[in-house]
């Protein structure tokens, strides 16, 4: 990525001689250097330091999650949201863990109802005993237990693998 930002001030350096003169470069520089490292990194600044990507919701607000965080919902439905408005919700009695890779859940069993965002760098994926089921941008539900996942698509699409394979889930029920 340093390349990448190095080449493009070297081009804007460029750009700026020829339309601006010399004189003015170094401030225009500078100034540009400074928006795309703060525009750029804040991002991965705060996701280094610790800061929140899944928070579970809670009656007295939203509790930061951390990898390997166990949610479990008693008899009544919970949910888990992500930076990017992602919605997992776990039926009464379902439970998850954060994965350690950003986007990556493991259920522990029972029913999980997916309200995804369109995902531009990381995928959604939620992994079973059984199966993984991987998503862009889409809803659907996924229940698992220790022999068997069922996942049902209600909007969009989803790859869903195990140890025989992966197919494309479109709008249907489908058990592996």
């Amino acid at each position: 990525a340093a390349i990448g930002d190095q080449d493009r001030a070297r081009g804007l350096a460029e750009w700026v001689d020829a339309t601006i003169g010399r004189h003015r470069r170094r401030r225009l520089v500078a100034a540009a250097a400074l928006l795309l490292i703060s525009g750029l990194s804040l991002p991965l600044l705060l996701r280094q330091h610790g800061s929140p990507t899944v928070w579970q919701e809670t009656a007295r607000g939203r509790l930061p999650l951390t990898p390997g965080a166990r949610v479990q919902a008693g008899e009544q439905e919970t949910s888990v949201v992500l930076d990017d408005g992602s919605r997992l919700t776990l039926g009464p009695w379902a439970g998850l863990s954060v994965g350690h890779e950003t986007g990556r859940f493991l259920v522990q069993g029972g029913r999980i109802q997916v309200q995804a965002a369109p995902r531009r760098r990381d995928r959604l994926v939620l992994a079973t005993p059984t199966a993984e089921a991987a998503v862009v941008g889409t809803r659907f539900s996924l229940i698992a237990h220790d022999e068997a996942t069922w996942l049902s698509v209600e909007e969009g699409t989803v790859r869903f693998t195990n140890a025989a394979g992966s197919l494309e889930v479109i709008r249907i029920f489908y058990g592996l």
